[in-house]
Order: C-alpha cells, then structure tokens, then sequence
C-alpha cells in the first residue's frame, strides 16, 4: 500500500486524515444523489394537514386514477416518470387537477381516462407539448 499524501489546496497541503474525510464525504453524498425522473406526474388527492381528505379531486377519487397512469405509462414504454399523489393544490374549481415536472404543465377536470390518454400521448413528444384544451389551465414560465 503506498503511503497517503495529502491534498494541496489554495490554502496549502490538507492532512492525510482531512483527506480521508473529504474522500468519504464525497462518496457519501454521491451515493446518496438519486437519478431524477425526465418528467414528474403530481395528481391532487386533497390530503389536508390534518390528514383527512376534502374537496373536489378526493370526491371525484383522483387516487383510483394513478393506477391507471402508472399502467398506461408501463404500456408506453415510459419508465422515466414518476407518478406521485399530493396534498390539496389549492384549485379545487378546477379538480382533479394533475400536474407535469419539469415542463410546469397544470391541467384541471381530469376525471375520465381519455384525458389521461391525452395528456400522456402529448408527453411523449420530444420536446413534450402542453395541450392547447379545455383540459389545461396555465402554465408558469
């Protein structure tokens, strides 16, 4: 085993020992980074901070949509997307309301699968479109 030198920095030479922790907390923190998804499907399931679900996409059963996207996402071939329920978006006029990350595409009503099919069959352009429908609502630039 060859003998461990430290590091030379701007601010002179880093003992063995500091170099042996920069080394380890570098591993550590890549070893925690995790690969991001291409896109990120948010669906409004209503959840409050007191825990109970209220409001429109609750009542409309927003959740029993995610299995749907999830299966229709397989069926595409699109493994880089994550679906994921969230707390209340705050636009219940507008629920069920789903949401797409990176692009910031908001789309409101979505309560039947044809809308989903719709939305899914934009995202997978390159780059994906926003839907120029009833179904969205606003996009943040």
């Amino acid at each position: 085993m060859l003998p461990l030198r430290g590091l030379n920095s701007r601010y002179g030479t880093v003992s063995p020992a500091t170099t042996l922790r920069i080394l380890f907390l570098q591993t550590s923190r890549n070893s925690l980074l995790m690969d991001k998804p291409k896109h990120h499907i948010l669906l409004c399931a209503s959840f409050r901070a007191q825990g109970t679900p209220q409001e429109i996409c609750h009542k409309k059963e927003s959740l029993s949509l995610i299995p749907y996207i999830e299966s229709e996402l397989a069926d595409c071939g699109m493994t880089d997307v994550t679906v994921s329920a969230t707390g209340c978006l705050n636009l219940c006029e507008k629920g069920p309301v789903l949401v797409i990350y990176p692009e910031n595409f908001w789309y409101g009503e979505i309560d039947r699968e044809d809308k989903i099919d719709e939305i899914l069959d934009a995202l997978e352009d390159d780059p994906p479109l926003a839907l120029k429908t009833e179904l969205s609502f606003h996009q943040y630039s």
